[in-house]
């Protein structure tokens, strides 16, 4: 009775680079056929285990390297290729464009945020920082009803970007507590908070976020005949009336949009009393020129507005 087996082969070497013969830590020794590999050590040294006793083709590859192929025949238990030179290699890569358009849709993160539709009109006030006050993360400082201007994050100020469409807002409200923010949102359909990546596509300077809004639920809308949108209100806490009237006139691949606000706001009464000097007034009249092409969409907008303290006393 007799017992035969065949016993596997080793492959050993060492890589090391053709300047100057220093060891390259971590190339890849692989081989296709086979489907079995490893990685050179500190020092270069590498073993390639349990191959059988064969014709092997071998790979050595590392980043910054021109590939080595060998073929060798194993016939003993342990094989010694001794020294392996690799040449450097120059790296040749494409090239990267990193762009944004309207077209990318980028991922959403819980910490966006987008109020709009009947979220939007329930929450309704006269300002920005009122309307979205109550928005995780979100906070407001404030003198007086006119001038309350929101946080972001613990950011105010020029940490955070305020835009209309995606277009800087040209107001101060952001240079100081004091000034007035011009957007009155009865004139506005919704707004979207951006944090993380997505604000650094609008600037380096938005480590607290971007704030858009826009005056359009769609902005592709396209309207088949005139359309015609009102909204009313009062607010008890201040006496405030406002309305807004917007239409849509469209002219085969032209349309034109025109909107007309108005507001009036007494005094802000609390439980402690009533705060002088804090009623407002606002009118504004803003419009847009919209032409549909086959594959894009040009606007035109224009506006002019006031905004400010209507009946000012000297404390």
């Amino acid at each position: 009775m007799g017992l035969l087996w065949a016993q596997d082969g080793n492959i050993t070497g060492i890589v090391l680079t053709a300047e100057d013969q220093t060891p390259i830590h971590g190339a890849n020794i692989y081989s296709e056929t086979l489907g079995i590999g490893t990685v050179s050590q500190v020092d270069g040294s590498f073993t390639l285990k349990k191959l059988p006793k064969d014709t092997v083709s071998l790979t050595f590859s590392m980043i910054g390297f021109k590939d080595v192929k060998t073929i060798v025949v194993i016939n003993e238990l342990i094989y010694d290729l001794g020294n392996i030179i690799m040449f450097k290699d120059t790296l040749k890569l494409d090239q990267i464009n990193v762009e944004a358009h309207h077209e990318l849709q980028p991922k959403d993160f819980v910490s966006s945020i987008v109020v709009s539709g009947n979220k939007y009109h329930t929450n309704l006030k006269s300002s920005l920082a009122l309307t979205i006050k109550e928005e995780t993360g979100l906070a407001i400082r404030s003198i007086g009803q006119a001038t309350t201007q929101p946080v972001l994050r613990g950011y105010s100020g020029d940490r955070f970007l305020l835009t209309e469409d995606g277009l800087s807002i040209g107001d101060l409200s952001n240079t100081s507590i004091d000034h007035a923010n011009s957007l009155d949102m009865a004139s506005f359909n919704n707004v979207r908070i951006i944090r993380g990546p997505e604000a650094l596509l609008f600037g380096s300077n938005t480590i607290g976020g971007v704030i858009n809004v826009s005056r359009h639920a769609n902005s592709e809308a396209r309207f088949s005949k005139i359309h015609v949108m009102a909204l009313t209100g009062i607010e008890s806490s201040n006496k405030s009336v406002f309305g807004n009237i917007t239409a849509y006139i469209p002219i085969n691949n032209h349309q034109l949009r025109f909107s007309s606000l108005r507001r009036k706001t007494g005094n802000q009464r609390t439980p402690v009393g009533v705060l002088d000097n804090t009623e407002l007034s606002n009118y504004e009249v803003t419009g847009s020129y919209s032409y549909f092409g086959k594959a894009n969409r040009s606007t035109l907008h224009f506006g002019t507005n006031f905004y400010g303290l209507w009946n000012t006393r000297q404390l």
